[in-house]
């Protein structure tokens, strides 16, 4: 079976940024902060999709 088929879906920086209607430097504030679940990926930081999601909907960049 492919590795594929058991990874979350992710994004990066720029999309999470353009979704959050922010920067990408408030995106890696985030991420330093933990309150975004991401992770390095060849070097490239992908963001778990639900993280994202669940964090738009808290309403906490209001």
């Amino acid at each position: 079976m492919p590795d594929d088929i058991y990874r979350t879906a992710t994004m990066g920086v720029a999309e999470v940024a353009r979704y959050l209607g922010v920067g990408r430097q408030v995106v890696y504030q985030l991420i330093d902060t933990g309150v975004l679940e991401c992770r390095r990926d060849r070097g490239a930081i992908r963001c778990d999709t639900d993280s994202v999601a669940a964090f738009r909907a808290s309403g906490q960049l209001t």
